[in-house]
């Protein structure tokens, strides 16, 4: 079962869903295409000298479908405590440099870091369907603001950050108005072509 596990999460795909039925146990695999980002970065980071557990697949490939991950999520998905699961997630912030924290101390959330060599966990790579809540979007946002600015990099348009939140046009307008007023974001431009930094 690990080997079944890893080889679909090299692929990107979902881990099997296990029902005990007491005599026996029904495996399910659930019908979902091939990863490229994901496939492209296994074997590149085996190429590094970084050897990847099935537990640390198993963040980047819900990262291709979420926004975020906390360990509580990890937990379920690694079926360990969710205090095993917390030190995997700070290993793969602090060790691996996969993941960015973000959210409140008390109660972290962790996304993928802007600047890491993990290209699935990029921006624009996922199939994202969750959605972030407020604090957590704008800590990922001044986030990434302040990578982008270190890069060298253009601000953000209402559109990215549409796609890095899966927030909707007004939530954004929302959710930056209350940037501004904090004084931690600037304006520049008009309409569409507004941008944000």
């Amino acid at each position: 079962m690990d080997r079944i596990l890893s080889a679909l999460l090299m692929e990107g795909k979902p881990p099997p869903l296990n029902v005990d039925g007491g005599d026996s146990v029904r495996v399910t695999f659930r019908t979902e295409d091939v990863s490229l980002p994901m496939r492209m970065f296994v074997p590149k980071e085996e190429a590094n000298g970084v050897t990847l557990a099935a537990d640390h697949l198993l963040v980047p490939t819900h990262l291709l479908r979420k926004i975020e991950i906390d360990a509580g999520s990890a937990a379920q998905l690694s079926r360990r405590q969710e205090s095993d699961a917390r030190w995997l997630l700070v290993s793969m912030e602090t060790e691996l440099g996969y993941l960015k924290r973000g959210g409140p101390q008390s109660n972290p959330d962790w996304i993928p870091n802007p600047v890491t060599r993990a290209r699935p966990l990029e921006v624009g790579t996922r199939r994202a369907c969750g959605m972030v809540n407020p604090e957590s979007a704008k800590s990922r946002i001044l986030d990434i603001l302040r990578t982008r600015a270190t890069l060298g990099q253009p601000p953000l348009a209402n559109a990215d950050v549409r796609e890095i939140t899966m927030l909707d046009r007004q939530q954004v307008n929302r959710l930056i108005r209350e940037l501004v007023d904090d004084g931690h974001l600037r304006i520049e431009g008009h309409g569409k072509g507004a941008r944000y930094g």
